[in-house]
């Protein structure tokens, strides 16, 4: 039996009901809106660490991939490699394409065309996704209970 005050009645049922899912509802905002921010945070830092750079094509093969050779802007590092070219180049360009290399975090020196996209995007723009139709659910469930509650 919990002890209460002699002369205070006890609470009703539905007031402590009413606190705890105003809780959970303002942490799972609070959750997603994070969840959002390191979604734009990756997004900002995998669309902004890129250099556009020039690429040699050394070989081309017939699934659309080729082998190429770059120069690391950074190091100055000549590098060879697989590549996604871009099969309706002008052929007035012959044997040169132009690709994206990540210049920080995890990724770093990676190369990639503008077709593939850069490598972390998809991570970046699932945790956006995520936080985003989290906080809406969020929201709205709790504005249909404050509507419930008014009627």
């Amino acid at each position: 039996m919990s002890a209460q005050p002699k002369g205070s009645p006890p609470a009703p049922l539905g007031v402590v009901t009413r606190v705890r899912r105003r809780a959970v509802l303002r942490w799972g905002v609070a959750v997603c809106a994070l969840v959002f921010a390191f979604g734009a945070y990756g997004l900002g830092e995998v669309d902004g660490s890129s250099k556009r750079i020039d690429l040699t094509v050394i070989g081309e093969h017939s699934d659309g991939s080729c082998t190429v050779r770059w120069e690391d802007p950074w190091t100055e590092e000549k590098h060879v490699g697989p590549f996604r070219c871009d099969q309706d180049r002008d052929p007035l360009l012959g044997m040169r394409d132009s690709g994206f290399v990540v210049s920080s975090g995890p990724h770093r020196g990676e190369l990639y065309s503008a077709e593939e996209g850069a490598p972390g995007r998809a991570r970046a723009d699932a945790l956006m996704v995520a936080g985003g139709v989290g906080g809406a659910a969020c929201l709205l469930v709790g504005c249909v209970r404050r509507y419930q509650l008014a009627v």
